[in-house]
């Protein structure tokens, strides 16, 4: 039974997040501590998975302490629940350090999920000791914009409509021009020119637009001699459209359309890690595959 550490200063909240992850899914075993000296003690008996560190506001704290867990217990997941709309300066520290960052108010079935698909890949690293020790000694981590975040929370409100999606992409001016870039280009084939955000989330979908914002942000971290964002965009874009196509061939609707073209474009995500952190031997081999493409 996975064994999972929820981690925060304020333990009436603690508490309640891992009383209603426990109730979602029975099978996990869920424990709450409001101290993180106390946390990293328990941490470092063997006997847990996963943390779970939500510090409110301090974020500095947060990434200390997941930073501690990094450095202790290496094996243990870190997950980081942020807060909406915080300073993108304070939190990228953390979201470094952290396997995955979740929105604060994520809902109850949303956190078990991810924190299942999380222990589900921990499983699968023990079982290649090799690839699970390489993965521990990464350091660098790209990481999601607080807009994305932002963005996940607006979806995920059902009074939400595509004008205040919009809105919110405005505030980010490198995002907005790209995707108007992506959005008149030949992969999607668009009657005519689109000139506005709001024209562009239309088209494109909201789902879609988030996955470009998350895509153009962590792509741009990527400080690499040669690299080309251009090119991996364009990969991207190409695989996006290939899969686009596959799921209408094939029958697909709707929002299996819009999930196939997602999941084309964040295919490379997983590479971007071994780029940041083995970029001398992995980046000659991959700009290869990627001008093949």
């Amino acid at each position: 039974m996975p064994a999972i550490l929820f981690v925060e200063e304020e333990k009436e909240n603690s508490q309640g997040r891992a009383d209603e992850v426990e109730a979602e899914q029975p099978s996990f075993e869920v424990f709450s501590c409001a101290n993180p000296d106390a946390a990293l003690d328990l941490l470092q008996q063997g006997s847990f998975q996963c943390v779970v560190a939500n510090f409110g506001d301090n974020a500095g704290k947060c990434t200390d302490f997941l930073r501690t867990v990094r450095e202790q217990t290496p094996e243990v997941l870190r997950l980081a629940l942020l807060l909406p709309g915080d300073d993108e300066a304070l939190v990228l520290p953390e979201i470094e350090v952290a396997n995955q960052t979740l929105s604060h108010g994520i809902p109850a079935a949303d956190l078990v999920s991810a924190l299942s698909n999380a222990l589900e890949i921990a499983a699968r690293n023990v079982q290649t000791p090799g690839l699970n020790q390489l993965l521990s000694s990464f350091s660098k981590l790209p990481s999601a914009p607080t807009l994305y975040f932002d963005l996940k929370a607006l979806l995920d409100d059902p009074d939400s409509d595509n004008r205040q999606v919009a809105r919110l992409v405005s505030t980010d001016p490198v995002a907005s021009a790209r995707i108007l870039k992506l959005a008149n280009s030949a992969f999607y084939c668009l009657p005519r020119t689109v000139t506005e955000i709001d024209e562009a989330v239309m088209y494109l979908g909201t789902g879609m637009v988030s996955a470009l914002v998350l895509t153009i942000h962590i792509y741009n971290q990527l400080p690499i001699p040669g690299f080309n964002i251009e090119a991996l965009l364009k990969h991207g874009m190409a695989i996006s459209a290939l899969a686009r196509q596959t799921a209408r061939q094939i029958g697909c609707k709707g929002q299996e359309i819009s999930a196939a073209s997602t999941a084309g474009l964040l295919h490379d995500m997983g590479q971007l890690v071994f780029l940041s952190n083995l970029p001398e031997d992995y980046f000659p081999p991959w700009i290869q595959l990627v001008s093949a493409t």
